[in-house]
């Protein structure tokens, strides 16, 4: 009995270090930024996208690979504030088919972690070919919208 008391006491604590590192990671800029760009519908980032979330519409389109995404702060240039308002800003980097393709974003996030509405995103330049270092000697192309995925890749 002392024993089962003891187990279900560690599992408690477990699980409350754990909410409280998701609350932590909530409250990290960067956390905070990457999640409202993934949310962000793709539509809303270029006309004549689909309507699906940004973080959904690349996973889909990875072909299994993981997207994964990296966001440090950034400057905006005086257009960029104009169109996305004051800042703070994160440029969030996102990498899918093992670094073949790398996908640059500007995120003006908001500064709570529930607002989605108020995030504003937009691309800023992508290049698709082989990842740094590798052997394989291919030219890199440039991806100026996210359009050009669709042509370049077959993408929805």
């Amino acid at each position: 009995m002392r024993m089962n008391v003891l187990i279900c006491a560690a599992c408690l604590l477990v699980v409350i270090a754990q909410c409280g590192m998701a609350e932590q990671n909530n409250n990290d800029p960067e956390q905070r930024s990457i999640g409202a760009l993934k949310a962000t519908p793709v539509a809303k980032v270029e006309a004549g996208m689909p309507d699906k979330a940004l973080g959904e519409w690349l996973a889909g389109n990875s072909k299994g690979s993981e997207v994964q995404y990296t966001a440090q702060s950034c400057e905006a240039s005086d257009a960029q504030k104009q169109e996305m308002g004051a800042g703070p800003f994160q440029c969030v980097t996102a990498s899918l088919k093992d670094g073949w393709v790398i996908l640059q974003f500007i995120v003006a996030a908001p500064e709570k972690s529930g607002d989605q509405q108020a995030t504003k995103c937009r691309f800023l330049f992508g290049q698709e070919g082989p990842p740094a270092g590798s052997p394989m000697k291919r030219p890199t192309r440039k991806i100026s919208k996210l359009s050009d995925l669709r042509a370049m890749l077959g993408w929805e």
